[in-house]
């Protein structure tokens, strides 16, 4: 009667290496780049920061989308 003796589960769906923080993270990053991109557009030039920055806020906004795009590959 040895084959009913049961065993710890070796995998579980909270253990170390997963990759369950990924759609979350890549949403937020794309959303916050489009954001970026949608405030400089209508109200750029009312908020001081994002005046100084001048065309940097396209960059800043485009690295936004950019960096979900790459942390979406991780997704498994």
């Amino acid at each position: 009667m040895g084959y009913l003796v049961l065993r710890p589960r070796t995998t579980s769906p909270y253990a170390i290496g997963t990759r369950r923080w990924v759609p979350p993270t890549f949403i937020t990053v794309g959303l916050l780049g489009v954001a970026w991109l949608i405030v400089y557009y209508i109200a750029g030039s009312s908020v001081p920061f994002m005046n100084t920055l001048g065309n940097w806020n396209i960059l800043i906004g485009m690295a936004g989308m950019a960096g979900a795009f790459i942390i979406a590959t991780l997704w498994k």
